[in-house]
């Protein structure tokens, strides 16, 4: 692994920390509360990690991108990148001409799951997803 993807590795990294830490803390004061579930372990965190790869095979690999977001987003999902022209709509048309086939790689090299936020590296960037009931909801290029 060089060192470009290292640093992006733990840039992102550094990333979930820091909203981990923004987020209220759950725990509580009551007696015989039960312990609270660390996102890094909590079930949702390998769910929420294999739909956001679901997604990106499905969207990128297999070039489905329309049936992808149909599949795997929510409606109201929200979309950060002011170069895809905002909501489903937008990202499923800036996608479906930059994801063709042969112009760029999405191999995918590594994915980190944190409570609702998965972070996907591959051979062209970072994106990063937040999830909710089991679908896509929103997502940023990292």
């Amino acid at each position: 692994m060089n060192v470009r993807n290292r640093l992006i590795i733990v840039v992102v990294a550094l990333l979930f920390n820091a909203v981990a830490m923004a987020q209220p803390s759950d725990v509580t004061t009551e007696p015989h509360a039960s312990p609270p579930v660390n996102p890094d372990t909590g079930p949702n965190a390998a769910a929420n990690k294999a739909l956001v790869l679901k997604f990106f095979q499905l969207a990128f690999t297999d070039d489905k991108v329309e049936e992808a977001f149909d599949k795997y987003t929510s409606e109201d999902f929200i979309e950060h990148s002011p170069n895809m022209g905002g909501g489903r709509a937008g990202a499923i048309r800036a996608l479906s001409k930059m994801f063709v086939p042969g112009k760029l790689s999405t191999k995918v090299i590594s994915s980190i799951a944190q409570g609702d936020l998965v972070s996907v590296h591959f051979e062209g960037g970072v994106d990063i997803f937040r999830v909710k009931d089991g679908k896509i909801v929103e997502h940023w290029d990292g």
